[in-house]
């Protein structure tokens, strides 16, 4: 077994809709692992909401990864784009699996009501979806 690390440098173009059925599956695999570990995960990872003009990216490695889109440079000013996300966390009410917190608040809204942030501080896990779309 080598040492050697190696990046994948190809890029694949997908459709929104095959972006999404990605995503959904990766947050259904996701929704099973929270299970087992007794935690709450959801796919509000990011929102910026009106804090800004710009698009939201992500430094990484292999260079910025778009992961809130408007408009501003817009899908062309990145050569890598998010395709979704999660947030694994312990939940002070008991909740495990996947949780919608999207329609519940405001993202620091909906965090700090239920997650447990004292005991559980390093259970944060943010795991971003990666491919160059077009």
């Amino acid at each position: 077994m080598s040492s050697e690390s190696h990046t994948n440098k190809s890029s694949v173009n997908l459709t929104a809709a095959q972006a999404e059925k990605i995503n959904q599956a990766f947050n259904n695999w996701a929704g099973e692992r929270a299970k087992i570990g007794h935690m709450a995960v959801t796919d509000w990872y990011f929102d910026h909401g009106a804090a800004g003009r710009g698009d939201w990216y992500a430094d990484s490695p292999d260079g910025e990864i778009q992961v809130q889109n408007q408009d501003n440079p817009g899908k062309a000013g990145f050569k890598i784009h998010s395709l979704g996300g999660c947030v694994f966390y312990k939940s002070k009410s008991g909740k495990i699996g996947q949780q919608d917190l999207s329609a519940e608040s405001s993202m620091a809204g909906n965090y700090s009501v239920d997650m447990n942030l004292i005991s559980q501080s390093l259970s944060i896990s943010l795991v971003i979806m990666v491919s160059s779309m077009n």
